[in-house]
């Protein structure tokens, strides 16, 4: 062979030689360069091949190489024969990899961990669970990385793992810190403290500037909050508990969005007692009475005593709260003006009242024979929710009831004044004998027992509770003041709405089979919000709250209430002993004028479409006082009084 003045170079196995001439790190990769005998085999790691050309000179790229040193063997064969062999070195070196966690002054802002790397690396950031918790690319240019890490909920310093991989593979990891502070801790009141009724202060420990907040365990709204001192202590506002068990969930939110939370339960065991609501009578309504009685319904503590009493001291009625929290019973009151105190006595001893107002008519009603029309003897009902409904007819007025077999009462009602009735009662799907039992405001109770009769179950559709209409921050139209309610529920559930401001129920219904309701609420032409609570017939409350929703009214004309004729110390001509009243209002409020000295209801009309009113009032010549009440289709009253005013003959 020619080597052409290469002889030299090529002397004996020396001459052979390579080395490395560049590297990739992202390819894992190794450029190498050398000479050889001229149009000889260069074989790289026993089996890659490159070829010298005709100068003796080869190159070859090394793939699938490791991160760090990797050894390289290199032959050089001719004609067979190995001619050469040497050993280089190819370095796969990546930037080290640094990291520190930080936090901002902002108690919502999670911890950023940042920090340098190889440059095009991947960044992963794991909790010492091993759990990933964050992730970031190092970048291209610079090799710095920056991520955020979700808290741990906890006090205390934890851990955090960076770890960065190039190509997918592991190249190195360092561990960085982060202390969260200190969780928070309620000193005061200690859990399952027995409390009497009245204010309440709760302090603790907690981490410096985290923010505090109490909350009562399925209630909305937050009672009392706070910030931790910088010496780590902090004191709430105090607030108002009753004597009944309440558990309270306190939080603190601190550097970092760490969240740490305790709860606190008071008098432990003490009844919860339910609020005392009054259904009917209807504050400054109008209710009729039967044979001089009425029906005082409502809802409150179930096993409670209530009781009505009128504004000079008499006992009127008395009832208990059944099971499902209702109540329904008789009161003596003849028909005239009432102010009236609705009271409820718990079984742990407390009590709650409420004060009406209301106007009795009377109205006899329809008096048939008493008969039930479902369920029948031998027949078959269906329920929903394990509710069937009990319907007959009876004396006007009356008061109905169906017991169990065991002597359960299983539901109860009032006949209406067309003479027939229809209540709810809770049986489940087997068959029953029962006994219906009818008590009128006098005379003796009447009982029909209905035998074998079988309840078949149909549930109806039970969706997940939600309210579709009206929506929070949106608009609610109204008719007479009523707006409707729509959503969706279980079933046989009782949706009831309730005005946020101070708790007035507004409206209530049932869910229908199909798992949909709509319901009528009153709301005056303002902004609201609103309580939407669904009770089951069995299980437990939901509420859903609808807040700052505006009422836009499609009634007539709404007036500022007022009163032009009479005045006050003037004088009021009357016809036939009637005096006009005049005034302006609502569209569609009834108007009602009471004399003041004895409550009597002198006058009754309606305000126009054009917001005004006219209504004659029964007043002989002589000086009177008289209260003028404006009253929504739900009762809801104002008044206005006109003192003093002369009636002249005409």
């Amino acid at each position: 062979m020619d080597w052409s003045g290469n002889a030299a170079k090529f002397e004996g196995l020396n001459a052979f030689t390579g080395s490395v001439s560049s590297t990739s790190i992202a390819g894992k990769s190794a450029d190498l360069t050398g000479f050889a005998r001229p149009n000889s085999d260069v074989i790289i790691n026993g089996t890659a091949l490159a070829r010298a050309d005709s100068t003796g000179t080869w190159s070859f790229s090394v793939n699938g190489l490791s991160i760090g040193d990797n050894s390289i063997q290199i032959e050089n064969w001719l004609d067979g024969a190995k001619v050469g062999e040497i050993s280089v070195i190819a370095s796969l070196k990546v930037t080290a990899l640094t990291a520190t966690a930080s936090s901002t002054p902002v108690n919502d802002d999670r911890v950023t961990i940042s920090g340098t790397g190889e440059h095009g690396a991947v960044i992963v950031i794991k909790n010492a669970e091993g759990v990933v918790v964050g992730t970031s690319a190092a970048d291209a240019a610079t090799g710095r990385f920056q991520t955020t890490v979700n808290a741990p909920n906890e006090g205390g310093s934890h851990t955090f793992i960076a770890e960065q991989s190039i190509g997918g593979t592991a190249a190195g990891s360092v561990q960085v810190s982060f202390d969260y502070g200190t969780a928070l801790s309620v000193t005061s009141p200690a859990d399952e403290l027995v409390v009497p009724a009245g204010p309440v202060t709760f302090s603790g420990r907690g981490t410096a500037a985290g923010s505090i907040t109490i909350r009562e365990e399925g209630k909305p709204g937050v009672l009392a909050a706070a910030t931790v001192l910088a010496n780590g202590n902090w004191v709430a506002p105090s607030f108002s508990v009753d004597g009944s068990e309440h558990t309270f969930t306190v939080t603190q939110l601190s550097k970092g969005n760490n969240t740490t939370t305790a709860k606190v339960t008071l008098n432990p065991g003490a009844s919860n007692v339910r609020d005392l609501v009054v259904a009917t009578p209807v504050d400054g309504g109008t209710v009729p009475s039967t044979g001089g009685r009425i029906t005082v319904t409502g809802t409150g503590q179930p096993g409670s005593d209530v009781s009505i009493t009128a504004s000079n001291g008499r006992l009127a009625g008395t009832g208990k709260v059944a099971a499902d929290g209702t109540f329904s019973f008789p009161a003596v009151f003849n028909s005239v003006f009432y102010n009236a105190t609705v009271k409820q006595v718990a079984p742990t001893g407390q009590t709650q009242s409420k004060s009406i107002g209301f106007t009795v008519v009377a109205s006899d009603g329809v008096n048939l024979p008493f008969s039930v029309t479902s369920p029948t003897t031998n027949g078959t009902v269906r329920s929903t929710n394990k509710m069937i409904t009990v319907t007959g007819n009876g004396k006007a007025g009356a008061a109905v009831k169906i017991t169990a077999a065991n002597g359960r009462i299983a539901g109860q009602g009032v006949v209406g004044a067309d003479g027939r009735y229809s209540f709810p009662a809770e049986f489940q799907a087997l068959p029953y004998t029962a006994t219906v039992t009818m008590t009128p405001a006098m005379g003796a109770a009447e009982n029909i027992t209905i035998t074998n009769f079988t309840v078949v179950a149909n549930e109806g559709v039970n969706l997940p509770f939600r309210v579709t209409a009206p929506v929070t921050n949106g608009t609610a139209s109204s008719t007479n003041k009523m707006v409707t309610f729509t959503g969706e529920g279980k079933a046989g559930a009782t949706i009831r709405i309730i005005a946020a401001s101070n708790g007035r129920m507004a409206g209530q219904g049932v869910v229908g089979a199909d798992g949909r309701f709509s319901v009528q609420a009153e709301f005056a032409a303002l902004k609201y919000s609103a309580y939407v609570d669904m009770v089951p017939t069995a299980g437990a409350k939901e509420t859903i709250t609808v807040s700052d929703f505006t009422v836009v009214s499609t009634d007539g004309v709404n007036k500022p209430f007022r009163v032009t004729a009479p005045v006050s110390n003037g004088t009021a001509p009357s016809v036939d002993k009637m005096v006009t009243f005049r005034g302006e209002g609502t569209a569609g409020d009834t108007v009602k004028i009471i004399a003041a000295s004895n409550g009597r209801l002198a006058g009754q009309g309606v305000v126009d479409q054009n917001g005004d009113f006219s209504v004659q009032a029964e007043f002989a010549a002589l000086k009177y006082t008289a209260h003028v009440d404006m009253v929504t289709p739900s009762g809801m009253k104002e008044t206005i009084t006109v003192t003093d005013f002369q009636v002249t003959a005409q």
